[in-house]
């Protein structure tokens, strides 16, 4: 009986610190729902929803500190490559290129030492990022790829909240995520 009443405890003592159900902190404030979650061979990925917005996380295990920044270095690039100047498909007289104003062109906020990288981004509601055009976009999106050493994991994380209506500050952007021991 002391054995069971101990489980049960520290089961509750587990749910407490874990009220969001996600693998790491965060200061989002709003209550998660899993809508749903996929095994692969290389990562598991939980998508959730918290009233109108969406959350996406990509956890990746057995990461070393090589394979994390390779994964954060290709996120860069593939980012970068989306808003780059690209030849127009029917150049003419107004241009022979196509491509985002620098305006709407993502700035990515890294820090090397402690292999993170994260950008604010437009999407639209399909939760695709890249288009410039403005009034295709639906949603605000935070997106973040973080290294937790001790454990060897790396998480891809997206928060989409909508843009007539988001829950949190876009301009700031201001979620402070910590890996979990």
């Amino acid at each position: 009986m002391k054995l069971l009443t101990l489980f049960f405890f520290a089961v509750s003592i587990a749910t407490a610190q874990n009220t969001t159900g996600l693998p790491f902190t965060i200061n989002y404030t709003l209550p998660l729902k899993v809508t749903g979650n996929e095994q692969t061979e290389k990562y598991d990925l939980t998508e959730y929803a918290a009233a109108e917005d969406v959350l996406q996380v990509k956890h990746y295990f057995n990461m070393t500190k090589e394979k994390a920044k390779k994964l954060v270095e290709d996120r860069k690039f593939f980012l970068g490559a989306m808003f780059k100047d690209q030849p127009s498909p029917y150049p003419g007289v107004l241009s022979s290129t196509i491509g985002c104003p620098e305006a709407l062109v993502p700035k990515p906020v890294e820090d090397t030492a402690n292999v993170s990288l994260a950008y604010q981004l437009l999407a639209t509601g399909n939760l695709i990022y890249g288009n410039c055009n403005p009034s295709d976009n639906y949603y605000y999106c935070f997106y973040q790829v973080f290294f937790c050493a001790e454990k060897k994991e790396l998480f891809e994380v997206k928060i989409y909240t909508p843009i007539s209506k988001p829950s949190f500050d876009n301009k700031k952007f201001s979620f402070i995520i910590t890996c979990k021991n």
